[in-house]
């Protein structure tokens, strides 16, 4: 370190102003795709075929298209903020109509233990006026109600979901009879099964 001129020496090494918020990492957001080794490799080989291939057009062509497919990601990428608003929309609808359901339960077995039974003889269906369950707005589903249950519909980033939902009780345990109208995609299933089960 030179020695105190004009100014004095510094006492201290210079470093980062908050280090503490170094590393950092963007959860969500923008999604840019990662060149590993393997993309290098890929590379590599895009340029080879572009060297064999004699028409001029033809390379052109090739070279544009496998360069697309290094680029873009192999598969779809979700976003964890989306995620979890889908994940949290679901379980809104979820836990609402739970409640209003043991809730109507509990008030018909008040004073006879076989009220709701009675009241559902002859496997006569739950309405949504009878628990008193209104549906929650949501920004991506919409929910309508079904004998004994709800639908849930919507659209969201990678998520599509179309559904019928029938809960049951099981061991004082809810349990619920999903039957989709369109094939989801695995990503929807996934998040479907974490909030209502398997």
């Amino acid at each position: 370190m030179p020695g105190a001129g004009l100014e004095p020496a510094r006492g201290c090494p210079q470093g980062i102003l908050s280090p503490q918020c170094l590393p950092f990492h963007h959860l969500g957001g923008a999604r840019v795709p990662n060149i590993t080794k393997v993309g290098l490799k890929r590379l590599f080989f895009i340029i080879l075929i572009g060297m064999k291939i004699k028409n001029f057009t033809k390379s052109v062509s090739v070279i544009a298209f496998l360069l697309l497919s290094l680029v873009l990601p192999a598969s779809a990428e979700v976003d964890i903020d989306v995620y979890h608003e889908f994940r949290e929309e679901l379980a809104l609808v979820r836990d609402g109509y739970v409640t209003a359901w043991n809730m109507a339960i509990e008030t018909a077995n008040e004073n006879d233990p076989e009220g709701w039974a009675k009241m559902h003889a002859g496997n006569k269906a739950v309405t949504w006026a009878e628990i008193e369950f209104e549906a929650p707005e949501t920004a991506h589903l919409k929910v309508t109600e079904i004998p004994d249950g709800f639908a849930i519909e919507g659209t969201y980033d990678v998520y599509k979901l179309k559904a019928t939902f029938v809960p049951y009780a099981k061991e004082n345990d809810t349990f619920y009879k999903i039957k989709y109208s369109t094939k989801p995609n695995t990503y929807t299933k996934e998040v479907v099964e974490e909030v209502f089960g398997r």
